[in-house]
This record gives structure tokens, sequence and C-alpha cells, in this order.
């Protein structure tokens, strides 16, 4: 999660693989269906669609060759084996959602937001603070990351500051916002919580990779409020690269499967994770709300 020099002096947060990969291959690392492995449920599939195409292109040989009682034998194949595999497709998904159900009502007893969630106008964004004395530290993460970014750091800086971290509306055990997800509305949204929540500024801002945006926008709309801007391997506008279809793609079908337990169960959200925090990530990353809010903001990248 953290990189360290010789001398073991912090660095800051590593980029996740996500992040760490070129833009051609980062979202089929987020989805393997795209662009991945899936191992048997990639056979599953093929076979699904290629024992259907086999038959419909042999019927239609039979056909033109005038063997019309081959083509018709051909064709009530086809249609058993198009029935078989619907009603297969309806049990594993009638499966699949009981699993994800179950599994999210484990998750929701096993972990509890760590903060609190403040109404900011109709929705509620997750805040965490400890630690006291001294200007108050915001901790932002980057895009596709989560407020665990920060988990080994938080509880450093509070030995001697107060330190908060908050999850971004769609994100962790935040709820959706249906604000544009862009800089200005995501500064004020910050600035609200903050207020709401009875923080103190003037405030130290914190942000690695894609939350350079908001925390530049924030100390712009709001300068008398921070007293420094930190940025961890920051961006800026010329860094983004355009949201191509293997990437909206690659989003939709994640917030589509998640809801029938595939993306759980073969381990594609949530990631590696330390063990101490491997089923908080899962928790806050296996759901459809977050991909959905992913996809919102690389789709307001422009």
């Amino acid at each position: 999660m953290y990189t360290k020099r010789k001398d073991d002096v912090w660095r800051g947060p590593a980029l996740s693989e996500v992040e760490r990969a070129p833009p051609a291959r980062r979202y089929s690392i987020i989805s393997p269906l795209i662009g991945g492995t899936l191992h048997p449920v990639r056979w599953a599939v093929i076979a699904a669609l290629g024992i259907p195409c086999a038959l419909a292109i042999g019927f239609l040989l039979t056909r033109l060759a005038g063997q019309d009682d081959a083509g018709r034998s051909l064709l009530r194949i086809l249609r058993y084996v198009l029935a078989l595999e619907i009603l297969l497709l309806v049990a594993l998904a009638f499966t699949g959602w009981l699993y994800e159900r179950r599994e999210c009502e484990r998750d929701l007893k096993l972990y509890r937001p760590p903060g609190k969630l403040l109404d900011i106008g109709g929705y509620r964004l997750h805040l965490s603070c400890t630690g006291s004395d001294g200007p108050t530290v915001v901790l932002e993460y980057g895009h596709q990351a989560s407020h665990l970014t920060w988990y080994l750091v938080q509880p450093q800086i509070a030995s001697f500051t107060r330190v908060c971290f908050y999850d971004r509306a769609g994100y962790g055990w935040s709820d959706p916002s249906p604000q544009p997800r862009v800089p200005s509305v995501m500064a004020e949204e910050l600035h609200t919580l903050l207020d709401s929540a009875g923080e103190k500024p003037p405030y130290i801002l914190v942000a690695h990779s894609f939350g350079s945006f908001n925390a530049v926008m924030f100390a712009h709309k709001f300068p008398e409020e921070v007293s420094g801007l930190v940025l961890v391997d920051g961006l800026h506008t010329l860094s983004l690269f355009p949201f191509r279809l293997s990437e909206r793609l690659s989003l939709r079908t994640m917030q589509l499967m998640i809801p029938f337990g595939l993306p759980r169960w073969r381990g594609w959200c949530g990631g590696e994770a330390p063990g101490a925090i491997r089923g908080e990530k899962q928790a806050i990353t296996c759901r459809a709300s977050l991909f959905r809010a992913f996809y919102r903001e690389r789709a307001a990248y422009p």
C-alpha cells in the first residue's frame, strides 16, 4: 500500500494496480469479463454462445443444400438448446442473487462506518475524524480508490494533529449524489460536510491522484479556509485520457453483474488488500452503486 525510502521514510500511497496500469490495460483489470481471464466462466460463456451459433449455421447450410429433414432436426435441437440455456441462466442468476444478498447482509453485520453519516442536502456522506489540536488535515483519495488508501497514514497524523477522511458520494459508506461528478460540485460537498460535522478551518488538504482536482478546487473556492495543500502524484487536465468504449463496457458490466454475485465470487471487486482491511474493502467495493459512481466520475473528465 505504501512505499518507503531506504531510510524508512514514508513517501505516500503507492499506486494501485489499476492506477499503475497503462490506459489500454486499466479497465481489463477492473473487469476480467472484457479483457482478462475468466477460467471456467469464460469457457462456459464461449460454449453457451458457440453451440447455438454452430447449430444455426448448420441449419442454414442444410437448408441451402436442400436437406430439409436435416434442417428441421437442427432447428429443433437449436430450440431445445436455447430453452435449456435460458433456464440455466435464470437458475444461476437467482442463485447468484441469493448469494450476493446473503453476503451483503453479512457485510452489514460485520462492518460499520468508522465515522458518521451526515446529511448534506438530501443525501449523506461519510466522515471520520480523529486526533486533536493543530490545523485539521483532510485526506482525499484517487479515482476508483477508497478511504482505505490512507488507513496506515491516518493514525500517524492523528498522533500530533486532527485528521479527517471521507467518502465521496457513491463511494464507501456514502450515499450516491444527484449532482454532477465534477470538482466544483465535489469541493462544495466536502465543504458542506465539514461544516455540518462542526470541523473548524483552517484545513490542510492532502490529495492523491484524481483527488488533487477536488483539493485544488476546494482551495480555489475557499482560500481563507485552507492553510496547506499537499498533492501526492497529483494529476493535471492534460493527463486525462478519453473515455473509451471498452472502459464504458467494463464499468457497466461490473455494475450489472454485482447484484448477481459473480464479481464477489470471482474476487473481481475488492482486489488485493492486507488482511486487516480485506473484509472491509470487499464490503465497500462489491456494490453496483460504486461502479456507477466510477462511471459518472470518469464520464465527467471532459
